[in-house]
């Protein structure tokens, strides 16, 4: 699968003074963007799309970029379009009759109306204005496969590095829902009120059950009087974690209720585990160090498809 490979700007240039080759990351297990702070989010912001013509000239006026340069960084700026059509497609997100957007038709990323991620589970769309050029949103459709999860009767999205998202009128479909009578909708375990959901509407005849999050997080639709479990963070080892580019990966030990168990996900910031593993009393995460290169403190959050997820803000220092 492809990824989004980029060396921060800052490093292009210091090639650049070097020996005037631009070298590309060529590594699969990276798909790190540059820093908030990278020149990248400001040439990003000059362009209308990723493969914007202009690219060049851009990359030369705010980045100090050669020919040679400028040339290899817009080719792998233009890359994302094809990259994120990948990552939508290996979603689930394209299919007969799909409603999701395409990024490719999308003459002004900065300004995407409507943008809907269809899956033949549900339908999450944004009615706002999204700049899909931003630091976050890029990230978080980079990450896209591990942020948003369609399943039976449930959907969640991780938006603790972008708690705005709920700004850009959200609503949300659940489909092939099979219900005798109006199922409740749980939100991490507990039954949603309104200021969970808004509009709440259940339609038998077609199965679906839609309605309008105010924040997002884990929402399970469950025939009434069903009780469900509920996952909730208590405690964590390792938490202060020394970025190391010439350390390979390292581990964040989570104890809490319903933390351990099969197909577990932890992550923090926009930065997913490549491997979760039930060892005592604690679920172990073991994160690449390649995919984190800011310093800050970041929310820490454990997913479990179909039963729910936690987050802790501010929880992993990253220094």
């Amino acid at each position: 699968m492809k990824k989004i490979i980029f060396l921060a700007v800052a490093l292009f240039l210091s090639l650049q003074a070097l020996s005037g080759v631009c070298k590309a990351a060529d590594s699969e297990d990276e798909s790190v963007l540059p820093a908030e702070n990278d020149v990248f989010w400001q040439i990003l912001a000059q362009l209308k799309r990723p493969d914007d013509p202009s690219c060049v000239i851009v990359a030369k006026d705010k980045a100090g970029m050669n020919d040679e340069t400028a040339l290899k960084f817009c080719a792998q700026t233009a890359d994302i379009v094809n990259v994120l059509d990948e990552k939508m497609s290996n979603a689930g997100l394209f299919f007969s009759g799909s409603q999701t957007t395409n990024l490719k038709l999308e003459l002004n990323w900065h300004e995407i109306t409507n943008l809907t991620f269809d899956h033949p589970l549900g339908k999450l769309t944004f009615n706002g204005k999204i700049d899909l050029m931003s630091y976050k949103f890029m990230n978080l459709m980079n990450a896209l496969d591990n942020m948003m999860k369609f399943g039976g009767a449930y959907f969640s999205l991780n938006a603790a590095m972008i708690p705005e998202l709920s700004s850009f009128n959200p609503s949300l479909v659940m489909k092939n829902l099979d219900f005798d009578s109006d199922p409740v909708i749980y939100v991490n375990g507990k039954e949603a009120t309104d200021e969970d959901i808004d509009d709440y509407k259940w339609d038998k005849l077609n199965g679906t059950l839609s309605f309008s999050p105010n924040h997002f997080s884990f929402f399970k639709a469950v025939k009434k009087g069903t009780k469900i479990k509920k996952i909730k963070i208590k405690k964590a080892t390792n938490r202060v974690i020394k970025l190391n580019s010439e350390k390979g990966i390292f581990t964040v030990g989570v104890k809490g209720k319903n933390i351990r168990g099969k197909n577990r996900t932890c992550t923090i910031g926009f930065g997913t585990s490549i491997k979760a593993k039930t060892k005592g009393s604690y679920l172990i995460c073991t994160f690449r160090m390649s995919d984190f290169n800011q310093k800050g403190k970041y929310p820490l959050t454990v997913s479990a498809p179909g039963l729910g997820d936690n987050t802790r803000q501010s929880y992993i220092a990253l220094r």
